[in-house]
């Protein structure tokens, strides 16, 4: 058995990479740039520590190794080493190096449900300030992009992100709660989205909620009643009047491919998404270096120019190096070599129907939005995985290090 001492300076540390990972748009001024990189250097640290201590090695561990495929392809695809060279690498190194670190702070402690709360409570906390002192309080602290239209940003970079960090807390702590704790994170999750009153933070909430409710078999008519007249609440009492809900009226009056046009965010939301998959489908799944480089070929690839006609529109296809869907930028940089492991990812959490149905909406979730170096939905990956394989224990979660 390891000293107690020392295995409370280890958690201690692993709870430090935790807190500086749950809060990474501040940048304490030093530039305005979104989501920040510190985050990576603490979880290393903890990382290096452990491997020191342990010696131990596991098989998922060789996820650290893409970032450095990362580039290898890059290389063969001639991309200069350049601003967004380092930024997409650091994104694939904080993606592997956090989902390793937040699993193997599991399979030692388990769930931190208590701190996860203190956690959310303290991103609801921060929207007081704005509310009181105006959406730029914290400019200071970090660089974001809001308006009184809009919702509240707390510590995030935009009201999206916002709802994005708490959809992924909230359906964490469902996943490890109590079943009589459900009603209360439920409405705390509903809370959330009001004050980031943002339709795309809509969509993570019904995704990661139900992901939850799903696995947790929890899902039903009670909370069913409960989410639908909490959000009905939320909206006529502070999304009505707001951007979501002017966003909500255009798809009513004219559908959603008119709020694609004429709602310039969303559009180019859309657009970032299928940008990688339709690149990737033209190029036959290859690995790929950058959007712009393979703009040129599209005029005689695409179907349409009019995004009316069909989503393999060029219309639809961005026209900047900007990549908006986190497994579409997975498959742009890899290709069909990294279709083994995302078909064994969902092998290990597809057990039976329960988990096939949250799979397939945990599917359409990776499509979204989120950007491939968020530390959160690393942590969200290592979450769920550990959820299965502990409820339907596929493989005993043990530490095999000699505690």
């Amino acid at each position: 058995m390891i000293k107690h001492s020392r295995k409370i300076k280890l958690e201690s540390l692993f709870l430090l990479g935790i807190a500086v990972s749950c809060f990474p748009w501040i940048s304490f001024g030093l530039n305005n740039m979104g989501m920040q990189p510190y985050f990576i250097v603490i979880l290393l640290l903890s990382m290096m520590i452990y491997y020191h201590k342990y010696k131990v090695a596991r098989f998922h561990h060789s996820i650290i190794f893409l970032p450095f495929v990362f580039i290898l392809f890059q290389s063969l695809n001639g991309v200069p080493i350049d601003f967004l060279f380092i930024r997409d690498f650091l994104s694939y190194l904080a993606f592997s190096i956090s989902f390793v670190f937040f699993y193997e702070y599991l399979l030692i402690y388990g769930f931190p449900k208590k701190f996860f709360y203190y956690i959310l409570i303290i991103w609801l906390l921060a929207c007081i300030p704005q509310y009181l002192f105006g959406e730029h309080v914290y400019s200071s602290l970090l660089f974001a992009k809001s308006s009184a239209s809009r919702g509240f940003t707390s510590l995030a970079s935009e009201p999206s992100f916002f709802g994005l960090h708490t959809a992924i807390i909230c359906s964490m702590i469902l996943l490890f709660c109590k079943k009589e704790e459900t009603s209360k994170f439920l409405l705390l999750a509903i809370l959330s989205l009001g004050l980031s009153g943002s339709l795309t933070a809509f969509v993570y909430y019904s995704l990661f909620i139900s992901i939850s409710l799903i696995l947790t078999r929890r899902l039903n008519i009670k909370f069913f009643i409960l989410i639908l007249f909490s959000f009905l609440i939320a909206y006529f009492a502070i999304l009505k009047n707001q951007r979501f809900g002017e966003l909500i009226n255009i798809i009513f009056d004219s559908g959603l491919i008119q709020l694609l046009v004429m709602d310039e965010s969303s559009g180019s939301r859309i657009g970032d998404i299928l940008t990688p998959y339709l690149l990737s489908f033209y190029n036959y799944f290859l690995p790929l270096g950058r959007v712009s480089y393979e703009l040129d070929s599209l005029n005689f690839l695409c179907l349409s120019s009019n995004i009316f006609e069909s989503l393999r529109s060029c219309g639809w296809i961005a026209n900047d190096d900007k990549i908006g869907s986190y497994l579409g930028s997975i498959i742009f940089h890899f290709g069909f070599t990294i279709f083994p492991l995302i078909c064994y990812f969902f092998f290990l959490i597809a057990r039976d129907l329960r988990t096939v149905i949250a799979s397939i909406i945990f599917l359409i979730l990776i499509v979204t939005t989120i950007p491939p170096g968020y530390p959160m939905m690393a942590f969200y990956l290592a979450a769920y995985l550990f959820y299965v394989q502990k409820k339907y224990a596929i493989k005993k979660p043990t530490h095999n290090a000699k505690l």
